[in-house]
């Protein structure tokens, strides 16, 4: 009975979350047509917060060596601040 009880109660705990994931609506729908996952989002954005930080990080590397050759690096800092 124990048993019983506590698969019940693990069920009721499952559908009551998984009615609660779909109260956050969709920001907008992906290119093939998809809604948006909102419980991704949190990891979706860490991801393109470091993507961002690389390419811009790259991107004052060479802008920085194409003004002044070697000493351009230092703009790598500017990069990594942005």
């Amino acid at each position: 009975m124990k048993k019983y009880i506590i698969l019940v109660g693990c069920t009721l705990v499952v559908t009551l979350l998984n009615i609660t994931a779909y109260s956050i609506p969709p920001a907008y729908s992906g290119p093939l047509g998809n809604a948006e996952e909102p419980a991704l989002r949190p990891y979706k954005w860490f991801l393109r917060g470091i993507f961002a930080f690389g390419h811009q990080t790259k991107e004052k590397f060479i802008e920085g060596n194409m003004n002044m050759p070697i000493l351009g690096t230092v703009e790598t800092g500017r990069g990594i601040r942005r």
